[in-house]
C-alpha cells in the first residue's frame, strides 16, 4: 500500500480519491451514516486545502501566485489530461518567469530608447524633466483642498528640480570648456 500511495500522491487530480478510500471503506463498514459523515468531512477538508492552502504554499515555495496556480491546474488538466495536471505548476512557474523577463526587457527598452546618443548630462536632464512632469501630473490630480504641508512639499520639489536643472547647465558648461582645451 505504501508504494501505491507514493505513486498516486504525485497526481494531484486523483490523490483525494485515493486518500479517502480506506477511511471511507472502514466508515461504511461500521454504518452508512458514519460513512456519509466521513465523506462530507473529507470533501470539506479537501476543498479547503485546494482553495486556500495549496495555492498559498505554491506561492511561497515556487513563487507562482495562487490564482495562477488554480488556473494553471484547471487549464492544463483540461488541455492535456493527467499529464497536464501533473506538470501544471511547473509549466505555470516557467511561463510566469518568461513573462516577467519579457515585461522587464520591454520596460527597459522603452526607457533606453530616448537616451541613445545622449551625453550623461543630457540623460540626467531628460530624466529630471520626466520626473518633474510626473510630479506635476500627481500634483494636478490631488484634491483642491490640499493641506499647506502638501503645498510646501510641492514647492520644495519644484525648487529641487530648478536647482538640478541649474547644476546640469553648469556641468554642461564645464564639460564644454574642458573639451575646448
Amino acid at each position: 500500500m505504501g508504494p501505491d500511495r507514493r505513486v498516486v500522491g504525485a497526481d494531484p487530480l486523483h490523490r483525494p480519491f485515493h486518500a479517502r478510500g480506506l477511511p471511507l471503506a472502514g466508515a461504511f463498514r461500521v454504518s452508512a451514516v458514519i460513512g456519509l459523515a466521513t465523506l462530507v468531512v473529507a470533501i470539506i477538508i479537501q476543498q479547503l486545502e485546494n482553495v486556500l492552502l495549496a495555492p498559498r504554499i505554491m506561492d511561497e515555495a515556487v513563487g507562482v501566485k495562487p490564482v495562477v496556480t488554480l488556473l494553471a491546474f484547471v487549464g492544463f488538466a483540461a488541455l492535456f489530461g493527467l499529464g497536464g495536471a501533473l506538470l501544471a505548476l511547473a509549466l505555470a512557474a516557467v511561463l510566469q518567469v518568461l513573462f516577467s523577463e519579457w515585461m522587464q526587457r520591454r520596460a527597459s527598452a522603452k526607457v533606453e530608447e530616448p537616451m541613445q546618443g545622449r551625453t550623461l548630462v543630457d540623460r540626467l536632464r531628460y530624466q529630471a524633466r520626466d520626473l518633474a512632469e510626473d510630479l506635476a501630473g500627481v500634483m494636478r490630480a490631488k484634491e483642491e483642498d490640499a493641506s499647506m504641508a502638501a503645498d510646501r512639499v510641492e514647492e520644495s520639489i519644484e525648487q529641487v528640480m530648478a536647482d538640478l536643472e541649474e547644476l546640469l547647465d553648469r556641468s554642461e558648461d564645464v564639460m564644454r570648456d574642458e573639451g575646448q582645451r
